[in-house]
């Protein structure tokens, strides 16, 4: 009895020293990420809930935008899932990708006059992308303006190519454009946009021209966001 006891009280002790040795590492971790976000001042400083007083700081807070204003563009990446086809084409293949890359075309709608735009390379686009990321990824493009933007094919139809040769596809994107320095949201918009385009020659399959047709409804999308992007900065700047 007194053996099982003595046995007992010794893995009782083992693990008592793991549960310490775990809040050592969890303690050494905390203070890893203090010594890494040296701005303790940031209402962003933690991933904890937002405290009255950084809620109450945020509403308060006036954005001052520069004469010339830098913006950041980050563009998420869509899901793929291997089971549909025409999105996991997409990701495998960087011929195809770079025919359905969009951003460029949003980065030149944004350029002009006294606002230039600049996209954040994929690479440095982590897969969940929290206010905090945000910031920082402004910060590292010396961006004042950090526009995100995660758009998404919610629907296409390829039966008209094979019989009318005729594409339809549906685009939306939910966008968020922040202010670097704050963090604050200035404005978060929904946009839905159609398109149709016409089977080509050179649209060597059906899944071709419904590319064509995805680029048409996200670039009018852009139109209308690269638009929207112009109206807040001005009535910030009011």
């Amino acid at each position: 009895m007194k053996f099982i006891s003595a046995f007992l009280l010794l893995i009782a002790t083992f693990i008592g020293l793991g549960c310490a040795e775990n809040s050592k590492k969890i303690d050494l971790i905390h203070l890893h990420e203090a010594n890494t976000f040296a701005d303790q001042k940031s209402v962003f400083y933690s991933n904890d809930n937002l405290f009255d007083k950084d809620i109450s700081t945020l509403l308060k807070t006036r954005i001052k935008l520069p004469a010339k204003i830098k913006i950041a563009i980050i563009k998420l990446q869509p899901k793929v899932e291997d089971s549909n086809y025409r999105n996991y084409r997409m990701a495998k293949d960087p011929a195809v990708q770079a025919l359905n890359d969009t951003s460029p075309y949003l980065q030149d709608l944004l350029t002009g006059g006294q606002i230039s735009a600049v996209l954040v390379p994929e690479s440095l686009v982590p897969a969940k992308a929290d206010i905090k990321w945000i910031r920082n990824l402004g910060a590292t493009m010396q961006a004042h303006l950090v526009l995100v933007v995660d758009s998404r094919n919610d629907r296409y139809e390829d039966m008209q190519v094979i019989k009318k040769g005729i594409a339809m596809s549906v685009s939306s994107a939910d966008t968020y454009l922040i202010d670097t320095l704050s963090g604050a949201i200035l404005s978060a918009k929904t946009y839905t946009k159609d398109a149709f385009t016409k089977k080509e020659e050179t649209d060597y399959d059906t899944y071709r021209t419904l590319d064509r047709a995805r680029v048409t409804s996200e670039q009018k999308i852009f139109k209308n966001l690269a638009s929207d992007v112009y109206d807040s900065i001005e009535t910030i700047r009011k």
